[in-house]
């Protein structure tokens, strides 16, 4: 998911970013806001990427880990003779 994410992010980042850049030949104050707003949504686009990776990246690896400790953990199965109170 994190990967997919990054992608997105990152085409939309470059889209923002390119269209920023053709906005700012005009130089005009409204082509400037328009262009630094284009910037911050080209940024904003990357911020559940970025949340992926630094913060929920350590989550997912412990439970990576926790299910590979289960996949090899060894299984011993006791059974227990069954008391009848009436025997």
């Amino acid at each position: 998911m994190g990967r997919r994410f990054l992608l997105v992010g990152i085409l939309v980042l470059a889209f923002c970013n390119l269209t920023a850049h053709g906005l700012l030949a005009g130089s005009s104050p409204i082509a400037q806001l328009i262009a630094d707003g284009l910037v911050i949504f080209g940024w904003v686009a990357n911020s559940r990427t970025a949340e992926i990776f630094l913060y929920d990246f350590w989550e997912i690896r412990r439970t990576r880990r926790l299910y590979r400790r289960l996949a090899h953990a060894d299984i011993v199965l006791v059974t227990r003779k069954e008391e009848h109170p009436d025997r």
